[in-house]
């Protein structure tokens, strides 16, 4: 199967098993869970899900590990954006395209929409995870990675950082941690899905830093670049509220040499592993995408 192709098809499974994941019509709950599903279901690259199913795949670990945790970390994803979005926060209207979930159920409920993703992300590792030996290391990685060791550590860091001067070394912090910690997330539980070594684990940790620190400054580079029509939401926001960003620093050029640099180091992580093509053109799309 052609890499495109077999994007499409992983996402198409990732698709059916986080519908399944998030319960419909259940009494009393309807609002709540209309809003979970328009959050988490409507649309996005699912790159993380997907490298997690891929890495557990490679290392020859099974479906019924990797596919709990690939969906727990979309969720995860999901609310961040979510609450991202929120006028306290972003204040975007549009994402992927589409109103924000705020814009479209108001705030009290965009803010619930969001915890209860948050939440029944945990609840999908725990009960649906078919090995239950891998669940407290998972349970272990996602709840520091998602949390003050990784994702919200870089958020709350890059908001008190606006309108601030900071050093490179800090925005490769707020970096690594905003957006990269998900994604090495992502590369991490697929290993620990799969029963793989340590020195692998941390190989395929480290591969998940280097892609996520690249996809991040892609980003940056897409909200100067391209348009609102490609990426789905406001472009040119990071400038007007004072963002500190690698074309901010470096310019595009070189925050472009920058990502690919990531991304070859990241693949010589890969190379003994056998038939690892898709895992290498999943890492060169974080800089060929358009969005």
């Amino acid at each position: 199967m052609e890499y495109p192709q077999l994007i499409t098809t992983t996402r198409a499974e990732l698709e059916e098993f986080l519908s399944g994941a998030i319960p419909q019509n259940q009494a009393y709950l309807q609002l709540l869970l209309e809003a979970m599903r328009y959050s988490v279901l409507g649309g996005g690259k699912r790159l993380r899900g997907i490298i997690t199913i891929t890495v557990c795949r490679l290392l020859g670990g099974d479906d019924v590990n990797s596919f709990p945790v690939a969906s727990a970390i979309e969720m995860i994803h999901a609310y961040s954006l979510v609450h991202d979005d929120l006028p306290a926060m972003d204040n975007d209207d549009y994402r992927r395209g589409k109103l924000s979930t705020h814009k479209k159920y108001g705030e009290d409920i965009g803010i619930l929409a969001g915890d209860a993703l948050l939440t029944h992300a945990f609840w999908i590792i725990a009960a649906q995870t078919k090995d239950k030996t891998i669940v407290p290391q998972l349970i272990e990685d996602v709840a520091l990675l998602s949390g003050i060791g990784g994702m919200v550590a870089g958020q709350i860091n890059d908001i008190a950082s606006e309108n601030t001067e900071i050093s490179l070394e800090k925005l490769n912090y707020i970096h690594r941690n905003k957006t990269g910690a998900l994604i090495a997330l992502s590369s991490k539980c697929g290993a620990v899905c799969a029963k793989a070594s340590s020195s692998r684990i941390e190989a395929l940790n480290l591969f998940g830093e280097k892609i996520g620190l690249a996809f991040q400054i892609m980003d940056d580079i897409l909200d100067v670049t391209s348009t609102s029509e490609k990426m789905g939401k406001a472009v040119g926001k990071d400038n007007d509220k004072g963002k500190n960003t690698y074309p901010k620093f470096l310019g595009i050029e070189k925050s472009r040499q920058r990502a690919e640099d990531l991304i070859s180091e990241a693949k010589e992580l890969i190379v003994d592993i056998p038939n690892s093509g898709f895992l290498t053109y999943l890492a060169d799309y974080v800089v060929n995408r358009e969005n």
